[in-house]
């Protein structure tokens, strides 16, 4: 599933979030996230019927800690590779010990069951503070382990 292009026919039922998730993966940021955050590793796509909404993503990847974290992969499928369910996502561990320095980034793994899969999307400790700072609305930010 490419995550990073919406239905072109998607209506945002609530406005008054400025981050968001679909039922399958699709992270969805304001233009007051978008402010906030900026463009560093950031990518934004417009949604066409949502002219102030962006689907939000990061071609920056970071490597997660499954084993230390313990998160589970069950039914795995022979044919894909895929497994149906990836738990075990926060706390976050992190492979690499260096502190994330890029405004964005996102795991190699994703989590949830089938469809509703996606990323862990992480941003550095000055885009924390910033986002913090704006007091978006539907935003949660949890330390990560490295």
């Amino acid at each position: 599933m490419d995550r990073e292009v919406a239905n072109p026919t998607f209506v945002l039922r609530d406005r008054r979030w400025d981050l968001s998730y679909t039922y399958d993966g699709y992270c969805i940021v304001s233009e007051r996230f978008h402010a906030a955050l900026g463009d560093q590793d950031a990518i934004y796509r417009a949604l066409p019927s949502e002219p102030d909404f962006f689907v939000l993503s990061s071609d920056r990847f970071v490597d997660f800690d499954a084993e230390r974290r313990g998160t589970r992969f069950e039914d795995r499928c022979d044919e894909c590779g895929r497994y149906r369910s990836v738990a075990g996502a926060t706390p976050a561990f992190l492979t690499d010990p260096v502190p994330l320095a890029s405004n964005l980034a996102r795991t190699n793994v994703e989590f949830g069951t089938g469809d509703e899969q996606r990323p862990l999307l992480l941003v550095g400790t000055e885009a924390a503070a910033r986002l913090r700072a704006d007091g978006l609305a539907g935003l949660s930010l949890l330390i990560v382990e490295a």
